[in-house]
Order: C-alpha cells, then sequence, then structure tokens
C-alpha cells in the first residue's frame, strides 16, 4: 500500500542543489506535503503558484543551505558576491515557509541559530513579524493531528501576545 493510502504525511528534500524539475517530481510522483529546501522553487512561477493553491510548505534550513549552496551572508563581506537568499521572496509572495534545522549534528545548530541566520542570509534582516510568521508557519506545517496543532498554536500565539503586551507597558511606564 502506498503511503499516501495510509495517509502518511511526507517531507521530501529537493530544490537545494537540483533544478525547480527535481521539486515537482517530489510533490507529484511522492505527494510530498512539505518541502525540505526548495531552494529551486523561484525558477518557475507555475511551480510557485502549484505551492500556494495547495498549501505546500517549504522549509528552509539556512545554516545547511549556506554551507552546501552558498549566500550572500550581511556580516560577511567575502560572501558578497553570492545570490541572495529566498526566503524573504518566499514570505513576500505568500508560501507557507518555515525554518528548520536539517542536520543539527553537521550544522552544529538549532531552531534559534536557524532564525538568527536566515535573518543574517536576508537583506534587511527579519522584521518581528516576519520570524513570528516562520514560526507559526512551523506550526501549521506540523504533522501532529489538527486539534494538537491547533492547541499548540493558540497557546504559542498567546504567549507572544502576554510577551508583547508586557514590553508595551515597560515601554510607556
Amino acid at each position: 500500500m502506498a503511503h499516501f493510502e495510509q495517509c502518511l504525511h511526507i517531507t521530501v528534500h529537493a530544490g537545494e542543489t537540483k533544478p525547480a524539475g527535481s521539486i515537482w517530481k517530489a510533490v507529484y510522483t511522492l505527494n510530498a506535503e512539505r518541502i525540505g529546501h526548495g531552494l529551486k522553487l523561484i525558477e518557475s512561477g507555475k511551480l510557485l503558484g502549484h505551492f500556494l493553491d495547495r498549501g505546500i510548505s517549504v522549509e528552509m534550513c539556512p545554516s545547511s543551505n549556506f554551507q552546501i549552496v552558498g549566500f550572500r551572508d550581511n556580516h560577511l563581506p567575502e560572501t558578497s558576491n553570492l545570490p541572495v537568499y529566498p526566503l524573504k521572496s518566499y514570505l513576500e509572495k505568500g508560501l507557507k515557509v518555515l525554518v528548520n534545522t536539517d542536520n543539527p549534528g553537521i550544522s552544529r545548530t538549532d531552531a534559534t541559530k536557524e532564525l538568527m541566520r536566515a535573518a543574517r542570509l536576508t537583506p534587511g534582516g527579519l522584521s518581528r513579524m516576519d520570524i513570528l510568521n516562520l514560526v507559526k508557519n512551523g506550526f501549521r506545517a506540523s504533522f501532529a493531528g489538527y486539534e494538537l496543532r491547533r492547541k499548540l498554536l493558540l497557546a504559542a500565539e498567546k504567549r507572544v501576545l502576554e510577551i508583547l503586551q508586557k514590553e508595551d507597558a515597560l515601554s510607556n511606564e
């Protein structure tokens, strides 16, 4: 029995070093709900449209992508000739983008370091809203059941609101 007949969720790593065709295969042959990396998605407007229509998530792995592909890091002048990391443009296009660690042992990273690396690879950095969207997308793209996903997301949103209200109160003192 195929994985999709068992309703198994699947993430496929595609489009990191291979062209956008590898992403097409992952989505339509393997029925992937999430694509790891997806760096070449930018090459195909049609495929990008399918991602938007189907709500397919893209797991960006900034440290791994920087190490393997090479992108401009705003804190390292020697990388100024490298391409711009596509994360921000994916967010602006409305893709369900999240940040992932890929291989924390090799990249020596964690979720916080990945968000920091994503900000360094993004021209102008990432705003608070960008980071909140990335985190929210992580909850939305989770393979946990709907009720658990909803419960966790609501708890996280409540905590973020508490933090923002506390900051606002402190700034008004």
